[in-house]
This record gives structure tokens, C-alpha cells and sequence, in this order.
């Protein structure tokens, strides 16, 4: 037994799997921070703010997200380019792009925050329903958030340097420090009787001094060459805008993905119901959040083995990857769809559980699918494949919020649950292709491989809870009843996942 778990221990194996290990456990560390401060924070910020203030600090925060088109796509540009560079021992070339990108980002930051400021008034008088006491601080809190985008951007560009370097070590250390500060900070002020307004400039001013420290450490440890002040290079920017252009477009399909709904819940119903909606959001995603960023070394890392020609290591790393992502989903997923509403009683109280366990049961399902998503995600973007990438992104974004519009208006926010499991089919067909394309992987079936675990697991959980639902059984009893179906399906996805997702490849 001691030989078999001897095996697990990073310091006995390949230099590349320290190297992947250490990066996914910092990866892991900074968004557990986060999510744990968020479970924590979210029932306090709910309470004291008002599910139609809440609301409206949501809506800020996709609008936000919104406008992030803006940036045109260059921070992951600046990780690809920044990694690929550092293979070929091209430190000018680095220098180049983490310039150019500032000086890009500088502009758009300050335009962005314009549009914004006018852009707000707008946006709450003619396409929101937000109460009329609430309009004056909405439109205010929008107008703070546009400024707050200037900085993301510049700070986002530091942030690319350290993962180009693949140093996510520090990025993770320093991301950690700042959620902290920032979460500590918007409880006081919540205690203390602010509004969302102070929220967001507090939430600016922090990001700005963390910003700050990301400048100073990519000098000082590792580019001691680096100046920034602005640069018109054209070669890096062809670069930069090459590729940050597909990642571009990859960002608006995220938009149509991740915030379209919540505008037009805004829009047909209200802020109230935003709140229910973005709550739920909030756990279920996490199920795509974790994992999407303990695995995110894979994009400089599939980069990096690209530019080396290293097919075979790449397949290798995929598949392992892809294995890891797709059980780890299930588990996370299985537990949130039947413990939905334990966990919102015990979390939000027992009269939000009621309004919203089902909308969580529905979202679990959607990000557990969607999880399978991530590796070949990366791998696209890292293997100069993100065209194709950027297509069927856009096609699955389009179909998600062409379905929302269609389904909010007629089952509320039930149907925004409901719409972002519309691209499933679309999701299949993609990574079939990126397996042929990228994998040499010529299975016609490799798409419907990786979410077949899935299907079955919850269909397993599914049936469970139809049955217990005609069972008259004590709460504990049917706790102790979950947990059993939790582990089965768990089992039985390791099985499926092992026997179809090509297990004999190790790293």
C-alpha cells in the first residue's frame, strides 16, 4: 500500500509533472480562496443589501463583463505569445508584446470608460426594469465600474506576463492576498451601512495597489529588461492582434454565454429575480470555475509542447487532463444536484431554498457538461487551432443565448436554466473535431465519450430522486441515501470515463 502511494508523490516524477502539479495546485489554492470568502460573504451581502440592491451589483458586474469586449482579446494573446517567445529564448520578443499589449490597453481602458459613463443612463432608463428608487445608484454604480474596467485592463496585462511565464505560483500568491483584502473590505462596508457604490470603488482602489505588485514583480523577477512605457511595435502587435482577435471573438461567445440571461431576466422580470438566478449561478459554476483554473498551465503548456513538435507528450497530457476534469466534474456536480436544497437552506435559508433548489439542479447538470469543455479549450488556443476554436464558441454562445430569449419569457428564470444546456449537441460535435484535428484521435464517437459519464450518472441520481420522492423517508435517512447515490455514480464515471477517454497514455 505504501509503494502504491509513494507513486503520487510529485517529488518521484517527471520534471514536467512537478512543473504541472505545482501550477495546478496554485491554481486550485487561489480559486478555492475565492470561492470559500464567496459561500461565506453571499448570505451577509444578500441580507444587508436587499435582493433588488444585490441585484443591482450583479447586473453592474455583467455589464462589466459585458463591455469586456473591449479587450479585444490581447491578455491571452500576450500569455500565448509571452510562453512561445520564451521557448525560442526571445526575450526581446517578449519585451515587444508585454508593451505593446500595455500600450493597447491603455487606450481601450480609457475609451471603455467613457462609453460607459454615458452609456449608463441609457441602459437603466430604456432596457432594465430597476425600480425607480434604486435608478440613481445604478446608474452611478455602472458609471464606477467603467473606470474599474480601465484598470482590469492594465492590470490583466500583468497578469498574462506571469502566466506566459508559466509562474502561476505568484500570480495565484498574489490573487489570493487580493480577494482576501477586497472581501474583507466590501463586508465592512456592508456592515457598516454602504451601498454598492462604495463596494465598487473600494473593489477599484485594491485592484489597482495588486496591479502594482504584479508590475513590479515581473520586473524585478523576472524580466529585469522590461520598461513600460508605450510602444508601437508592428510586428508584436500583428502578433497580439493575430491571435487576440479569434480570442476575441472567443469572449464575445463567453458574453452571450455567461451574461445574456442575465440581462434579459432583468429585462422581463426583475433585479429580485436576478438575485435568485445569480446566486445559484455562483455554486453551480463552480463546478466549470475550479477546474477551469487548476487546469489553466495547459494553455502555455500545450504552447509550449506545440512549438517543440511534441505530439505525443501533448496526447499524453491531454488525456490524462481530460480524464481528471471529467470525474472530478461529476463528483462536484452529482453532490450539488442532490443536496441542492440542503446546501440553499443551510446557505441562503430555508424560503430562498424553496424559490430556487430546482433552478440549482438544472445548473448543476449544465456546468458539469460544461466542464468537459476546458481541456480542449486550452488545448485549441495553445495549438494554433483557436479559429476553429473561436467558431464553435460562438456557435455554442449564440445557441445558449438565443435559446434564453425564447425560454425566459415564458418559464422565467427556470428557462435560463434550462437554456444553457441548449448547446450540448453543438458541444459534441466540437471536440469530436478537436480530437481528429489536434489529437490524431480518430474515434467518430470521442465527443459523446466524454459527456457519456455524465448522462449516466445523473441519470442515475435523477431516478433516485423521483423514487425518494414517493418514499416517506426522515431527512437523515434520505441524506445518508444521497450520499450512496453520490459515490455510485461516482464509481460508475470512473469506469465509463476510463473505458472511453483513452486511459493507457501516462505523463
Amino acid at each position: 500500500m505504501w509503494n502504491l502511494i509513494s507513486k503520487f508523490d510529485p517529488r518521484k516524477r517527471s520534471e514536467l509533472f512537478r512543473k504541472s502539479f505545482r501550477n495546478a495546485s496554485f491554481n486550485f489554492a487561489e480559486y478555492i480562496v475565492l470561492v470559500i470568502l464567496t459561500l461565506i460573504t453571499t448570505p451577509l451581502f444578500v441580507h444587508k443589501l436587499g435582493t433588488d440592491k444585490y441585484g443591482i451589483w450583479m447586473l453592474v458586474n455583467s455589464i462589466v463583463g459585458f463591455i469586456g469586449v473591449m479587450e479585444f482579446g490581447l491578455g491571452a494573446a500576450t500569455v500565448k505569445y509571452v510562453s512561445a517567445h520564451l521557448a525560442k529564448k526571445n526575450i526581446e520578443g517578449v519585451v515587444r508584446v508585454i508593451r505593446s499589449t500595455l500600450t493597447m490597453y491603455g487606450i481601450f481602458g480609457a475609451f471603455t470608460a467613457i462609453i460607459i459613463y454615458f452609456l449608463a443612463p441609457i441602459l437603466i432608463n430604456h432596457v432594465f426594469n430597476v425600480g425607480a428608487e434604486n435608478i440613481s445608484l445604478a446608474i452611478k454604480a455602472i458609471q464606477i465600474a467603467g473606470f474599474g474596467m480601465a484598470i482590469h485592463m492594465i492590470d490583466s496585462v500583468f497578469l498574462s506576463v506571469l502566466q506566459g511565464h508559466q509562474r502561476y505560483d505568484l500570480t495565484s500568491k498574489i490573487t489570493m492576498i487580493t480577494k482576501v483584502v477586497i472581501m474583507t473590505v466590501n463586508v465592512i462596508l456592508v456592515l457598516s451601512g454602504q451601498t454598492v457604490t462604495q463596494i465598487l470603488l473600494a473593489t477599484i482602489t485594491i485592484t489597482a495597489l495588486s496591479s502594482t505588485v504584479k508590475a513590479i514583480v515581473a520586473k524585478k523577477i523576472l524580466l529585469p529588461s522590461l520598461i513600460f512605457m508605450p510602444i508601437f511595435d508592428r510586428k508584436a502587435l500583428r502578433e497580439i492582434f493575430g491571435f487576440g482577435f479569434y480570442s476575441w471573438l472567443q469572449s464575445i461567445s463567453g458574453i452571450l454565454l455567461n451574461q445574456v440571461d442575465k440581462f434579459i431576466i432583468v429585462s422581463f422580470l426583475d433585479t429580485t429575480a436576478l438575485t435568485y438566478y445569480t446566486v445559484c449561478l455562483t455554486l453551480a459554476s463552480q463546478i466549470h470555475g475550479v477546474l477551469s483554473k487548476t487546469v489553466s498551465f495547459l494553455f502555455p503548456l500545450s504552447s509550449e509542447a506545440h512549438e517543440k513538435g511534441n505530439i505525443e507528450q501533448m496526447r499524453r497530457i491531454y488525456f490524462k487532463a481530460m480524464n481528471f476534469v471529467t470525474i472530478a466534474g461529476i463528483a462536484m456536480g452529482l453532490t450539488i444536484f442532490l443536496f441542492s436544497h440542503n446546501i440553499l437552506s443551510l446557505w441562503m435559508g430555508v424560503d430562498f431554498a424553496d424559490e430556487s433548489a430546482n433552478i440549482l439542479r438544472i445548473l448543476s447538470f449544465a456546468y458539469t457538461i460544461m466542464a468537459t469543455s476546458i481541456v480542449p479549450y486550452y488545448f485549441m488556443n495553445g495549438t494554433k487551432f483557436v479559429k476553429l476554436n473561436t467558431l464553435f464558441a460562438f456557435i455554442s454562445g449564440s445557441i445558449i443565448a438565443i435559446s434564453a430569449v425564447l425560454m425566459i419569457p415564458f418559464y422565467g428564470v427556470i428557462g435560463a436554466a434550462f437554456a444553457r444546456l441548449a448547446s450540448t449537441p453543438t458541444g459534441v460535435i466540437s471536440r469530436t473535431i478537436v480530437h481528429y484535428k489536434v489529437l490524431g484521435d480518430r474515434r467518430i464517437y470521442a465527443g459523446l465519450a466524454i459527456i457519456f459519464p455524465i448522462i449516466v450518472s445523473f441519470g442515475i441520481a435523477l431516478i433516485a430522486s423521483i423514487l425518494f420522492g414517493y418514499i416517506h423517508i426522515d431527512h437523515i435517512t434520505r441524506v445518508l441515501f444521497n450520499l450512496v447515490i453520490v459515490i455510485l455514480g461516482i464509481s460508475i464515471s470512473v469506469v465509463i470515463t476510463y473505458k472511453l477517454n483513452i486511459p493507457s497514455v501516462t505523463v
